[in-house]
């Protein structure tokens, strides 16, 4: 394994929501767990709640980055690790600027809670009515971080799509070239 992956393997950071009650923890490069102050979860009101948790997702997605940033540079050096995130050409500019531009939403596990964010780094919350009196604060942190794995799957898929797109219109040749063609199903 590279030292970068055993670097973000081993990644634990923790961020804390705008108005400083909620913590998000990262580890293990995808793991998220929240966590309220003491006695602060039963006095959100839902609209407020949202915004402290879109808050705290954009603060952990930067910290990520940060993290990832400095993984790079101490396993392959400044040059190395910048080619990551300044575009070497136009078509590479071109997919960083499309990237930014990916949608992505989930609901969570209860239903109470939908997400959506685009390139990682406007997010929108949604918490439903009541939901901070019929869940239990431990039900509600599990229910919240549970968007995420669906979000990042889907992101996943989206910049695979992506890329795709991109790589055809900018080398036709490669995916046009016989050889690397899929056999046609014979006909009947």
């Amino acid at each position: 394994m590279s030292k970068y992956l055993e670097m973000m393997n081993r990644l634990d950071m923790t961020v804390q929501s705008p108005d400083k009650n909620i913590k998000a923890r990262l580890t293990n490069r995808t793991q998220i767990t929240l966590m309220f102050k003491p006695d602060t979860y039963p006095l959100y009101a839902e609209w407020t709640l949202s915004r402290q948790l879109a808050g705290l997702a954009q603060l952990l997605w930067v910290g990520r980055r940060r993290a990832s940033l400095m993984a790079r540079r101490e396993a392959m050096g400044d040059d190395a690790a910048m080619a990551f995130e300044d575009p070497r050409n136009p078509d590479e500019a071109r997919y960083f600027e499309k990237r930014t531009e990916i949608e992505v939403s989930a609901i969570s596990q209860s239903g109470r809670i939908s997400a959506s964010m685009t390139g990682w780094t406007r997010w929108r919350f949604e918490v439903q009515p009541r939901t901070v009196r019929e869940l239990t604060e431990g039900r509600f942190c599990a229910d919240a971080v549970s968007v995420f794995p669906p979000m990042l799957h889907e992101y996943q898929q989206k910049n695979a799509l992506l890329l795709d797109k991109l790589h055809r219109e900018t080398r036709p040749e490669y995916f046009d070239h016989p050889s690397r063609r899929k056999p046609e199903p014979p006909r009947r």
